[in-house]
């Protein structure tokens, strides 16, 4: 299945994406139009092999890279980890959130114990210069800085679950 294929090496590179839903015109509208996916700089069409015409007509006027299967040449953020998370981008009014949710649940000890140290190079289309973590506990901290688009965080006692926000 082409979709769950895209998904899965997606996943597998800790690669951040979005899944939209184009409606079919019956059970489910077909209304999307460009500016619902301009906020995407690529669309990943796996499987899309009975568009309507609406949906012919999106994906050929869609301003960005339309492909079939992810390109991950230069990825949106890279990491060198053994450590078993997730990670979540979003655009909010302040800059970038980035979200961090970890999966390396340990049993014996019923808990995820805080990773020491996580570095991160993402990749945004702006530049920011501030990192303020965000964490239950508050024990998150991170670090930033920036060369041109690429960014690399770096963040010590990764809780179970934090937030960064990216700030110009």
């Amino acid at each position: 299945m082409p979709f769950v294929d895209a998904c899965r090496v997606l996943s597998d590179a800790r690669q951040p994406y979005d899944v939209v839903f184009f409606g079919d015109g019956e059970l489910r509208p077909d209304t999307l139009t460009v500016a619902d996916l301009s906020r995407y700089s690529t669309l990943v069409v796996a499987g899309c092999d009975d568009l309507t015409d609406h949906q012919r007509a999106l994906v050929r006027d869609f301003p960005g890279r339309v492909v079939e299967m992810p390109d991950l040449a230069d990825p949106q953020v890279r990491v060198q980890t053994d450590a078993d998370f997730a990670i979540s981008i979003q655009r909010v009014p302040e800059g970038a959130a980035v979200h961090v949710i970890r999966y390396d649940y340990d049993e014996a000890a019923d808990a995820a114990a805080p990773l020491e140290r996580l570095e991160l190079s993402i990749r945004l289309p702006e530049s920011f210069s501030r990192a303020d973590a965000i964490s239950p506990a508050g024990d998150l901290r991170a670090a930033l800085t920036a060369d041109g688009e690429r960014h690399r965080l770096v963040l010590e006692a990764v809780p179970l679950y934090g937030v960064v926000l990216l700030r110009p």
